[in-house]
């Protein structure tokens, strides 16, 4: 839920609102994860989760998250996930607009 929730949060601050993925009928969708747990989380513990865009491809885009426990600073998740925005009125990816390559950097 967390690094759900830390993706969106990165595509809001990258100029891609989740007003504008539902009127695009677009969204996020998940094709590799993986994630090493480096510490325990425990309820109801804060976190902060660092997202970061690397490598784009075509439609697909790497996501690099870190979950930070607040208590102590201590890495508690580290994740590597390929991601395409994904179009579900034509069920294929989504080409990337320049104005978000430009906020991933990749432009």
């Amino acid at each position: 839920m967390f690094l759900h929730e830390g993706r969106m949060v990165a595509l809001e601050e990258a100029g891609f609102s989740y007003e504008k993925m539902r009127e695009e009928n677009i969204g996020p969708m998940i094709l590799r994860s993986e994630t090493d747990y480096k510490a325990e989380i425990r309820y109801p513990e804060s976190v902060t989760v660092v997202t970061s865009f690397g490598e784009l491809k075509g439609s697909r885009c790497k996501i690099f998250q870190k979950l930070i426990r607040k208590s102590d600073g201590k890495i508690a998740c580290e994740s590597v996930s390929d991601c395409i925005l994904f179009d579900f009125s034509k069920k294929r990816p989504w080409k990337y607009p320049d104005s978000l390559l430009v906020a991933f950097g990749a432009k």
